[in-house]
């Protein structure tokens, strides 16, 4: 697999066994494409997967800017709308 897309659970532990489970399947230079980057989880699963996987780098990051107006998220959408993006390969 040449690219992987993963827009999953923003918790850490299953955010990472997200990256970990599809190793097997990707190519010698495959982009992995993630989304939700500003979730404390799926920072922390990303961070710890490219130390413990020396061959990716990041490649690209933005982050998208939110403000809380009388207690409801607002942003470049909606609160339903991701938070951060992210390319490694």
């Amino acid at each position: 697999m040449n690219v992987y897309f993963y827009d999953g659970n923003h918790e850490y532990e299953i955010h990472k066994q997200g990256l970990e489970i599809i190793l097997p399947y990707l190519a010698d230079e495959a982009i992995i494409l993630i989304d939700d980057l500003t979730f404390i989880g799926v920072n922390r699963a990303n961070t710890e997967f490219m130390n413990e996987h020396k061959e990716f780098k990041e490649l690209f990051r933005v982050r998208y800017k939110h403000k809380i107006i009388d207690g409801e998220l607002k942003g470049m959408r909606d609160n339903n709308w991701g938070n951060g993006f992210m390319v490694i390969s």
